[in-house]
């Protein structure tokens, strides 16, 4: 099939959503599909292209400005309207079977082309991008159902605390934003929740069921293997803990240092990432004489083989986790993973099987963790558990099928004019 994949993140430097994707599209390619990819790119001008690891890209500039609500009109309304007209001239210049959009930017402009052209559209639901302006949906560290006033009005206070209140004029647009989105997803021809969170609390409500399918987001287990068994670059210590992704508090980075400062075993934890929170988790590690050992952002292959090298992955994450790649990866390379209970993760980890799934609670955290430490054959068996479950669930080769025949289920009767 001729696959169009829009995409707001692609590699190398790019979150969960952009490797995501990146492993779709070499999926579908090494399956015998002819993909290409359209990224949005904020901070560059005019249309360029750029290979990344077989994969050509064509990037699509638009202005971003650091303002956050002139950011969104920028986005959302500017940029929307212009991607839409290219992807259509796109369209018709170079017919698809399916359009294949994948994040929060990318939606809207391709589903306005693909019915104007005439291309059946999916999208991937990858968090809560259609009900949250924000794309968390979490205040206070809790779920938030719906992005009505006073969720709205909270989450700004808790983004500025001294300057929220410049925002209060602009929540009208906030909430005329949110419905445009939901107005356009349910014109998709089909909407991928990555797992059953997202499906239950974001697509299945604006989509319906018919529209709304669970597939998870896919990983070459045994390409991942592969880079994990090569020597890492970094030097590491004999035996550690591993924090690996975004220091931030949605990502639990400080919560970390909490669990880490209750845990028995004397045993040092490496934190890989950058975020808002790098400076005052330094100085917390200072003040408390907390054994950390901070690392910049790295290459994802270099986390693999970090990930493999650990006694354990802890992915604390204080929001509803829609679909943590962290921890599919961990899985795969053969880490063993203690996560928080949020989100979807139950659709990883099976508690007490495949790893470890705990309140959000320091004490209870360490406990567990030092009770795994005190038990290598219990790690083990998760780490055997898990990379089975990868296998069954996450590898290419049970994920990509699905994607497949949802493609085909969409594209019957339908073709570009």
């Amino acid at each position: 099939m001729r696959v169009l994949i829009v995409t707001d993140a692609f590699p190398p430097r790019c979150g969960g959503s952009g490797w995501s994707t990146f492993q779709l599209t070499k999926a579908l390619a090494r399956a015998g599909h002819d993909v290409r990819v359209i990224q949005p790119t904020p901070g560059r001008s005019g249309i360029g292209a750029r290979r990344y690891e077989g994969v050509d890209v064509v990037e699509f500039g638009y202005v971003l400005h650091d303002l956050p609500y002139v950011r969104s009109v920028l986005r959302d309304e500017v940029l929307a309207r212009r991607l839409a007209a290219h992807l259509v001239r796109e369209l018709r210049e170079r017919p698809a079977d399916v359009v294949h959009a994948q994040h929060a930017i990318s939606a809207s402009p391709a589903i306005a082309a693909g019915r104007e052209v005439g291309v059946p559209v999916v999208v991937t639901v990858r968090d809560y991008w259609p009900s949250c302006y924000f794309t968390t949906a979490t205040i206070d560290g809790a779920h938030c159902p719906r992005c009505g006033f006073r969720g709205m009005l909270r989450c700004m206070q808790q983004k500025s605390p001294r300057g929220y209140w410049a925002g209060i004029p602009l929540m009208p647009y906030m909430r005329r934003n949110i419905r445009r989105k939901q107005e356009r997803l349910r014109q998709a021809a089909a909407v991928i929740a990555v797992s059953r969170q997202i499906a239950n609390v974001v697509v299945r409500p604006i989509v319906g069921d018919a529209s709304t399918h669970v597939i998870p987001n896919s990983i070459a287990a045994d390409d991942v293997r592969r880079a994990a068994a090569e020597p890492p670059t970094s030097v590491l210590p004999e035996r550690f803990l591993l924090f690996a992704g975004k220091l931030n508090a949605l990502k639990g980075a400080e919560f970390a240092l909490d669990v880490l400062s209750r845990i028995r075993h004397s045993i040092p934890l490496v934190m890989v990432g950058e975020g808002a929170q790098r400076v005052a988790i330094e100085r917390r590690a200072r003040e408390e004489r907390l054994d950390i050992h901070f690392l910049p952002w790295a290459e994802n292959r270099e986390v693999w083989r970090i990930m493999r090298r650990a006694a354990l992955v802890l992915v604390p994450s204080l929001w509803a986790e829609p679909l943590s790649r962290t921890v599919t990866e961990a899985m795969a390379v053969g880490a063993a993973v203690a996560a928080t209970d949020r989100g979807g993760i139950h659709d990883q980890i099976e508690h007490h099987k495949s790893g470890l799934v705990l309140p959000a609670d320091a004490g209870a955290f360490a406990e567990a963790i030092d009770a795994l430490l005190d038990d290598p054959s219990a790690r083990e068996r998760y780490v055997t558990a898990a990379r089975e479950r990868v296998e069954a669930v996450f590898d290419d080769r049970a994920v990509l099928p699905q994607v497949e025949e949802l493609y085909r289920s969409v594209a019957v009767g339908v073709r570009p004019s």
